[in-house]
């Protein structure tokens, strides 16, 4: 492919944040491969945050859309994965709104030699330590265990700089915004998979990302060498954190879609019995709140 012919644009989502915002829309446009457009899609609730990422669009020239609701991660990627792809977008680069690209990222990504789906490497800022989002196919049992760094494939990768040919979404279309927010990824990466496609690392494309994932994505090396022969735990939830419900569910819905059955039904029973036992060691969760997000979400999706 001529990467010069190609038309790339950007998907950014943001969140009341415009700090991060313009650090994130500042770095997009320095890039040593400039992007044809950048498509924002504006979750955000508050008034004033609207109004100053709104300028900051302008400012930049950018393509700015409020859907006039909070449609969650999931559902701004669907709507700016769609307008992307019905300006007749080659690639489409997607970006969480807390995520800023290296100058060189894009040009780099662009450099492999083949994968219609390609990754960078995401670094927390603070720590310079490789985030793990990157997971091999689960094991026997359902466990989505962490790829090992600077792997060349992988099975599922996060958002934060994924680029995306326009002809995965041809075939396997767009983000689902039933996951409103967590694992949306995930189950694009697993789609693409059963579809034909392999998601590439460039272990010199780089993206920063702040560390705030959930803790089964969190686990260390030593743990993932063990949890591998166990069945997938679902999680606890605490209440009054919108983000443990919408993780919990979200795992669901996944291992649903993309387990076979039976490993399905052992995860199912695995959870029911751990419930009781975890809630002991997590303190604030909640075991009654944890179980009604368990059925919801097996009636979900």
């Amino acid at each position: 492919m001529n990467n010069d012919k190609e038309s790339i644009i950007a998907v950014v989502t943001a969140y009341n944040e415009p700090g991060l915002i313009k650090r994130c829309l500042a770095n997009i446009s320095r890039q040593t491969r400039p992007v044809e457009d950048v498509i924002l899609v504006d979750n955000s609730t508050k008034e004033s945050a609207c109004l100053e990422i709104e300028s900051l669009c302008n400012r930049y020239g950018f393509n700015y859309t409020h859907p006039g609701t909070n449609l969650g991660s999931a559902g701004g990627f669907a709507l700016g994965m769609e307008k992307a792809y019905d300006n007749r977008a080659t690639w489409i680069w997607l970006h969480d709104h807390d995520d800023y690209p290296n100058q060189t990222c894009l040009q780099r990504l662009l450099g492999l030699n083949n994968g219609l789906i390609r990754s960078p490497m995401i670094i927390d800022p603070s720590t310079g330590k490789v985030l793990k989002y990157f997971k091999r196919m689960n094991g026997k049992l359902g466990y989505l265990y962490t790829a090992p760094p600077y792997s060349k494939v992988v099975d599922v990768a996060g958002t934060a700089g994924l680029l995306v040919h326009r002809d995965v979404i041809s075939k396997i279309g767009l983000y689902d915004p039933v996951f409103f927010v967590g694992f949306e990824d995930y189950d694009y990466c697993l789609r693409a998979k059963e579809g034909g496609f392999s998601v590439f690392c460039s272990g010199k494309a780089i993206v920063y990302h702040p560390m705030h994932q959930s803790q089964s994505i969190r686990s260390s090396d030593g743990l993932d060498s063990i949890l591998r022969y166990l069945p997938a735990f679902w999680g606890m939830v605490k209440p009054g954190l919108p983000r443990d419900y919408y993780t919990v569910r979200n795992f669901i819905i996944l291992s649903r879609r993309h387990q076979r059955i039976p490993v399905f039904l052992v995860q199912m029973m695995f959870s029911i019995m751990l419930v009781p036992i975890v809630k002991c060691i997590i303190p604030g969760s909640s075991m009654r709140k944890t179980l009604k997000t368990y059925v919801e979400a097996l009636c979900a999706g």
